[in-house]
């Protein structure tokens, strides 16, 4: 079994943390967390007890970076498209908390305008926030009308920051409440089956196939993959710390992907809130809302993510062949770097985790159903055992396709 005395991943190697525990452990003196169990923090509603809230804010990461790449390199605008859409779904862990009435969503640019287009890139970001808007209101969330809204943006900022930041950043963050009764608590327990959502395919309101890379290891994915020449052609996208070592061209087409390693490394991640909100209003339809005990999204941190959720127990995931999309096993093969870290650093495939009941299938039937609705893979990953001391840290094991087994316990 490998774990974590392997040694430090590539992407740590990097300068990126993928074990984040003693940041929380800083932070929670002053935090507060009504429901430790749940993925994100969630208090009582500062104006109204029967209601909670809480708050996310995340932002696109390095993905930015190869987008820029991708556009001085290929000279294709469509390239700058897509920064919002990850930045939103990774603050869509609001969403896991519960059954949101509304999402309140700001976001920050911070731009070196003598480096970045930055008109055609605000003007990228406007698109994806209209198209957001678009498919969100077609599930019935709404910008304009109706009780369930998504208010975006309420403001931000978009600063030049010529000295600061040699490209561009994009963060954002969002606020949402909810009624108490409709909180996700992270009540994980004994027997509870794992359930995977695929962070890859095409969902029917996904115009091309999404290749799942989503808004985690960008760093990692952009070194090893483009070629040095980027460095001298556009040195303010590239460090002399994380040097480019990789084979492709921003436009080379790669067979086992059926797409360009442009095109790949930066397909936006899917609307999860979306799949989220399908999920929970079904149950919440049957009455069986109850069924459901955490949601995690697997963002930063990759498949062992769901060690979040719940108290005292030990995540047995098993992943199968199909679970693991092409492009994660491309970047494995380029890279060298080990299975073990891939899952620790990328999603490699699995961009939603359901945790819950098992009873009569009702869980399980439910996210089947809405799955097949959207014509996005769902796939049953593994169990929940509690462990011998219920007020101890969770662990992960992970049995990869090959008969390996992982283990993580942070």
């Amino acid at each position: 079994m490998t774990n974590g005395k392997e040694g430090k991943s590539q992407y740590e190697k990097l300068g990126i943390e993928t074990d984040k525990a003693y940041i929380e452990e800083i932070f929670s003196p002053t935090s507060e967390n009504e429901f430790p169990g749940a993925w994100v923090n969630i208090t009582t509603d500062a104006w109204d007890p029967d209601y909670v809230m809480t708050m996310h804010g995340d932002g696109v990461g390095s993905l930015t970076t190869t987008r820029l790449l991708c556009y001085f390199a290929t000279g294709d605008v469509s390239f700058l498209r897509g920064d919002i859409i990850n930045a939103f779904e990774m603050n869509m862990d609001v969403a896991a908390a519960g059954f949101v009435d509304k999402i309140v969503a700001v976001n920050v640019i911070n731009i070196n305008p003598n480096n970045i287009p930055k008109e055609k890139y605000l003007n990228a970001v406007n698109a994806d926030i209209a198209e957001i808007g678009k498919t969100y209101g077609e599930y019935g969330f709404t910008l304009i009308e109706g009780k369930r809204k998504i208010i975006f943006p309420m403001g931000g900022e978009t600063a030049d920051l010529p000295d600061q930041t040699p490209s561009c950043i994009l963060d954002a963050s969002f606020f949402s409440r909810m009624p108490r009764e409709n909180v996700i608590v992270g009540n994980v327990q004994d027997g509870d089956a794992i359930f995977a959502i695929s962070s890859g395919g095409q969902a029917i309101w996904e115009k091309e196939k999404n290749f799942g890379h989503m808004s985690n290891g960008g760093t990692h994915s952009r070194i090893s993959m483009f070629h040095p020449d980027y460095a001298l052609k556009f040195p303010f996208l590239v460090t002399e710390h994380n040097p480019l070592k990789g084979p492709f061209r921003a436009d080379e087409y790669v067979s086992e992907l059926g797409t360009t390693i442009g095109k790949a490394l930066t397909s936006p991640t899917r609307h999860f809130g979306l799949i989220i909100r399908l999920i929970i209003k079904k149950l919440k339809e049957l009455n069986k809302l109850h069924l459901l005990h955490g949601i995690a999204l697997v963002s930063g941190g990759g498949i062992k993510k769901v060690i979040k959720l719940g108290k005292g127990i030990r995540y047995e995931i098993e992943l199968k062949d199909e679970m693991i999309l092409p492009l994660f096993r491309l970047i494995q093969n380029v890279s060298k770097e080990s299975w073990f870290n891939m899952f620790k650093s990328y999603n490699n495939g699995i961009g939603l985790q359901f945790v819950g009941s098992p009873e009569s299938g009702i869980l399980e039937g439910v996210i089947r159903v809405v799955c097949q609705s959207i014509d996005v893979e769902f796939y049953r990953l593994g169990k929940c055992c509690a462990k011998d001391d219920p007020t101890s840290k969770n662990d992960v094991v992970i049995m990869d396709p090959w008969g390996n087994r992982h283990f993580y316990d942070k």
